[in-house]
Formats: structure tokens, sequence, C-alpha cells
């Protein structure tokens, strides 16, 4: 028997994995989504950008935590999207999806919010989705106050989700806020409840997707923030026992807290809304979701927290609240003063326009307590 001589036939050399390939299977299903996507957005993974990007999903997707049991969800956006910028049309944008992907979710089971915890998939889908729709909605009524700009998206639920986003840099770092970015934000926030048609957009929303009460509006889509005054003292005083329980603050404080917040009830209920009308609540209003635009104007981004309500003055109090907590934790002393002054000032301005002054007040009043840190 003759030598077999390798000389002649060298072996073949073994192709290199590329990264997305050695992904465990159910992580390679992201990858493999994600990879049909961006390849349609004409991301060519071959060129050695695209290998560096494809480096740079797969290392995000070893960060996800993947949910195949239908685990229920607990809290934070790590484990729901895979988002990462890319080139469109000449322009940087942010390609944003769903990372989940069980094989036994099934999108046509309906929960009850209210006595239910989604699952992952589930979670991610509706916050995608609210995203979405919201700034297309925003852009279609002529509201000017996103600092996002959807450009192509899928939001059909059981689908391959995802959305495309432009977003508006800021030309302020938040650091430097103060007085005028205050002024300016409490513009852009009494321009969402008074001057955006906001019963227009959920009506719209609700009809396109089929929701025939408000309750399936809010189980399905949006955030149940508070629809009156009453369910914004509910959820406020278990956030109060929550804050107690972690000694956050003092049980006696608490309860002064509460007591403080029932006196502005009668005028909070005289600005409730009448039925099929609807407040739209940001409810993601902290200062890393604040651009400043050349001109100086304030703009929101994120809106998959995005709530809505029967009351415009309690979407102020829920939004301006989360804004007054941020600063306080994010600003210096002197710029958070300053901020929130000319935050305050100018809500006042607004309202005494419309001579509802002291609505004004009792809406600056509760968003201090509902940082549930300020007696």
């Amino acid at each position: 028997m003759g030598i077999e001589n390798n000389f002649f036939n060298p072996p073949a050399n073994k192709q290199e994995m590329r990264p997305g390939e050695k992904l465990e299977e159910s992580r390679k299903k992201i990858w493999e989504k994600a990879k049909k996507l961006l390849s349609g957005f004409g991301l060519d993974f071959s060129s050695e950008s695209g290998r560096e990007k494809e480096e740079e999903i797969v290392d995000r997707i070893q960060e996800i935590e993947v949910m195949e049991k239908g685990e229920e969800y607990d809290d934070g956006d790590d484990n729901l999207f895979l988002e990462t910028e890319i080139d469109y049309q000449g322009k940087p944008v942010v390609f944003k999806m769903v990372a989940q992907s069980d094989p036994n979710y099934d999108p046509g089971y309906k929960i009850d919010y209210a006595k239910e915890t989604p699952d992952y998939q589930k979670e991610a889908e509706r916050r995608l989705l609210r995203e979405a729709v919201i700034n297309q909605k925003l852009a279609k009524f002529g509201a000017s106050i996103s600092a996002d700009t959807i450009l192509d998206a899928e939001t059909k639920v059981g689908q391959d989700m995802y959305f495309v986003k432009s977003k508006a840099e800021s030309t302020k770092e938040i650091a430097d806020f103060g007085y005028e970015e205050g002024k300016q934000l409490a513009v852009s926030m009494f321009s969402l409840q008074y001057e955006t048609d906001s019963s227009a957009i959920v009506n719209e929303i609700m009809k396109e997707r089929g929701y025939n009460s408000q309750y399936e509006l809010e189980n399905e889509f949006s955030e149940d923030i508070f629809n009156d005054f009453q369910g914004y003292l509910d959820n406020s005083e278990a956030i109060l026992n929550d804050c107690v329980a972690d000694k956050i603050i003092k049980k006696t404080d608490a309860k002064k807290i509460f007591a403080e917040m029932k006196k502005y009830q009668s005028v909070i209920d005289s600005c409730q809304m009448q039925k099929n009308e609807y407040s739209i609540a940001h409810n993601n209003a902290f200062l890393d979701n604040i651009s400043v635009s050349p001109e100086g104007k304030i703009l929101l981004s994120d809106w998959s927290n995005v709530g809505t309500t029967q009351n415009r003055e309690l979407s102020l109090v829920n939004d301006l609240g989360q804004t007054m907590k941020s600063a306080r934790e994010n600003l210096s002393e002197e710029n958070a003063d300053a901020f929130l002054k000319g935050l305050e000032d100018e809500l006042l301005s607004c309202y005494k326009k419309k001579d509802k002054e002291e609505v004004a007040q009792a809406i600056i009043r509760l968003a201090r307590l509902r940082t549930f840190r300020e007696l």
C-alpha cells in the first residue's frame, strides 16, 4: 500500500466560524432575526465593517438572558430589546427590535395586566409597539415635541417587530441645564397637554388596533397612569408604603405627604375630561430623555412608557414629578434650583394665561410631593 502524499493533496482549509455562528441555539435565533432585518436595510455583513457590526451585535446578544419558558417579566429593558446604530439613507439612526423569541409564545393570547404579569416577549412587543405608534401619531397630528422620528417599523404583534428611528441630538449637556431649559421644558409639556390633539391620537389608535374601551387601550397598549385623582391617591399610597418598607422615608413623613396630597383633590377633579377624551403622559420624563434643539426648544425622547389618562393635570403631575426627581439626582444643587424655578415659573405663566393659576399651583405642589421626598 502506498503512502499518501499530502504534499500534493493538502487538507482543505477549515473555514473560520463567524461570531454569530458561535452563539448557542437560543441566542443564535436572535442573531438570525437581527441579521435578516439589518440586511434588509443594506448592511453587508460580508464586508469588514459588517463583520465589526456583527461582533458588536453578538456581544450584546450574549448579555441578553433568553427567556424560552414564558418567564414573567421582572423589571428593566436589558433583556427586552436589541438596539444598535446603523446607517440609513446616509444618516446614523437607531435600529431597535424585540430580542426575545419564545418558541411557545402565543401572540393571540390576551392577558389582564391588572391581574397577571406578562412574559418578556409580550412586554417587549407592547413597549416597542407604543413607542413606534405614538411617535408616528405625534408626527401625523403635527406635534413637534418628540426628539424621535420613526423612519420604518413593523408593529404587527407576532411578527419580527422592530423600528428604525432618528433622534435629535441635544445641543446642551445635561449637567449644564438651568433656568432656561426648565422654562422650555414647561412649554413643551404644556404643549403636549393643550396644543396636541391627544384625544384624536388616542381614538385613532383605538380604532386601528381594535380596542373597544379605555380598559382595552390600557391593557394592550398604554400604561395606566391614573385616570382620576382617586387613582393618583391610590397609586401614591402604594408607593409611599413601599418607601416606608424600604426605609427610604419614615412612616410619619409618608402620612404627612399623603395628607398634603389630598388637599388638592377638588382642584384636580374640576379638570377631569369627558368620555372619549384623553391626555397623553410621556411617563419617562427623566433628564436623559430630554434634548435641547439648536433653537433652544426642549424635545422628549423614548416614548416606550407612554401612558393615557382622562386628566391633563394628572399627566403633568406624573411627568413633572419624574423630572423634578431626576433634576435633584443629576444636577448640581445650584443648577437644579435654577432648572426647577424656570420650570415652575413658566408653568404658572402658561396657566395664568388661561386664568387657572390655582390649577398650576396644585400641579407644582403635587409634582413635588410625587418625588416622595418633599413635604
